[in-house]
């Protein structure tokens, strides 16, 4: 059996607040008596007596008699735990509803941005901290290859600040090549290039010529270019697109840089 303190928390869950749950109790439990004797026997002061009764009869779970002094009484437990029952069920809809244009509203928004990030966008990066995060980034989301484009004198710096994320790349399947002016020695270098090459397809040819393009090609989606070729890694401005025709001029240089030279790093 409930105790009166359980009883005052089912109503309070089912929406009554803790002083129209003791008011309706002491009705309850009382039949029809006045707001005098109710304050006294539920301890609830005379002024919020009179409020709590108001907004009960408006729930339409106590009535009131025409007589002086007015007096008060309980509509029946069951029709009164129905009423407040179908009271919460209208909430829950009211909340599913809202929840309903939530998600919604989140989705709509979720595709709008998913388009307007794939709108071609340039972007000039012009610090060195930036453009190394964004490099970072773009190799730690490609998902199927990497063309580089590279000067020897950027080439080890360039993998050694990104070794962890180029090694992790090449785990997860990402086809990695590289185009790389050739340098008078490359021994010093080529123990850690053959080191990465047991982690993944990773592809190095070297170029007698001068490199006249620093360029990153990720996913054939996205491109950077480095605004001077000659310069060392974060010394210049970098430049981001996605835009389709820029990207495709892009990589149909790298192929074509890559069919003209034959020898390719062991």
């Amino acid at each position: 059996m409930q105790s009166h303190q359980d009883q005052v928390k089912t109503l309070t869950q089912l929406g009554l607040t803790f002083c129209e749950a003791r008011v309706y109790l002491t009705l309850a439990h009382s039949g029809m008596i006045s707001a005098k004797t109710i304050s006294k026997t539920a301890q609830v002061s005379k002024p919020d007596v009179y409020r709590v009764l108001a907004a009960l009869q408006e729930r339409g779970i106590v009535e009131k008699a025409l007589s002086i002094p007015a007096m008060f009484k309980a509509v029946p437990i069951e029709q009164t735990l129905n009423i407040l029952l179908q009271s919460k069920d209208k909430e829950l809809d009211m909340l599913r509803e809202k929840t309903e244009q939530l998600l919604t509203n989140f989705k709509r928004n979720q595709v709008k941005e998913a388009l307007q990030e794939r709108q071609p966008q340039f972007i000039l990066i012009p610090e060195k901290g930036a453009e190394l995060e964004e490099r970072r980034k773009e190799t730690k989301n490609a998902q199927k290859n990497m063309d580089v484009i590279n000067s020897w004198k950027r080439f080890p710096k360039t993998l050694f600040l990104f070794a962890e994320e180029t090694r992790e790349a090449l785990k997860r399947g990402v086809e990695i090549r590289m185009i790389i002016g050739k340098p008078e020695d490359s021994q010093g270098m080529a123990e850690v290039i053959r080191d990465f090459k047991k982690t993944g397809s990773l592809r190095i040819k070297y170029v007698p010529a001068p490199i006249r393009a620093v360029i990153s090609i990720y996913d054939e989606k996205e491109v950077l270019l480095t605004t001077s070729p000659s310069a060392s890694l974060g010394e210049v401005p970098t430049l981001w697109t996605n835009n389709l025709s820029v990207v495709t001029v892009m990589q149909e240089y790298f192929e074509m840089l890559w069919a003209k030279e034959s020898e390719e790093e062991d």
